[in-house]
């Protein structure tokens, strides 16, 4: 048996995890044969951890249920190795939970991802690692994170838009950490080290040369542009521990 078309019932994840078909995937050798499953337009709220064991399933199509993987029991699993179409289109899915972590090492066929009209409040830009993919549609959920005129893009700029995100999101995280390097520093009032004015001056002089070049975005990579703004964060950090210290000393 390699497809199964079960859509259109009244199946809920319950029946299915405890049907015949679950409990004795591995004695018709399901696991090893089945390539095309439809449980379209049923009454599925998780995805019945049984599914994940088909190791050749290469089409899973789950519309029109719904499906909420933030509930008990419906988070992904691993497995699902060979799947190239996932159609979670038109369920109740408020948060994609462990599936972008999981999706990024376990399904590397993954082609097509279909997460339209659902209750998405974030569109995790970790989905921008699943490179692999050559459509992804992210329409129709209630998150404003990401305008709808990037999400209607191939989905390579989709995907590239997200990747930029988890750069900028990271870029975020650095600095924060060090203004909490700085504010520490500052509450063991280090009266020991004289600062320089002409240590302020060159941060300046740094923080302007680093603004100037960010600004004119002249064939700057992304990589490039992420270690300026890295680096522009960190000189404005010690500026300001700069300028706080003379004023100590002041």
């Amino acid at each position: 048996l390699r497809t199964l078309i079960l859509d259109q019932n009244h199946l809920t994840s319950e029946i299915i995890s405890s049907s015949l078909f679950c409990s004795h995937m591995d004695e018709y050798n399901l696991i090893r044969s089945l390539s095309y499953l439809d449980l379209s337009s049923n009454r599925l709220e998780w995805i019945p951890v049984e599914i994940f064991s088909l190791s050749l399933l290469r089409t899973l199509l789950l519309r029109f249920n719904r499906i909420d993987l933030s509930k008990s029991g419906g988070k992904w699993h691993k497995g699902l190795q060979s799947l190239e179409t996932l159609d979670l289109s038109n369920n109740c899915i408020r948060t994609l939970e462990n599936f972008p972590q999981i999706a990024r090492y376990d399904c590397l066929a993954l082609k097509t991802l279909l997460l339209q009209n659902n209750e998405l409040s974030v569109i995790p830009p970790e989905l921008g690692f699943l490179q692999w993919l050559h459509h992804i549609d992210l329409r129709g959920n209630p998150q404003k994170s990401v305008r709808t005129t990037v999400l209607e893009k191939p989905c390579v700029e989709v995907l590239q838009y997200l990747r930029n995100r988890v750069s900028l999101k990271c870029g975020n995280a650095e600095e924060d950490r060090e203004k909490e390097k700085v504010a520490c520093e500052l509450s063991q009032k280090d009266t020991t080290r004289v600062p320089s004015n002409g240590v302020a001056n060159d941060l300046r002089k740094k923080i302007d040369e680093i603004s100037s070049e960010l600004q004119a975005n002249f064939g700057l990579s992304q990589a490039k542009k992420y270690a300026l703004k890295k680096d522009l964060a960190m000189a404005k950090s010690r500026l300001i521990r700069e300028e706080r210290l003379q004023n100590q000393r002041g």
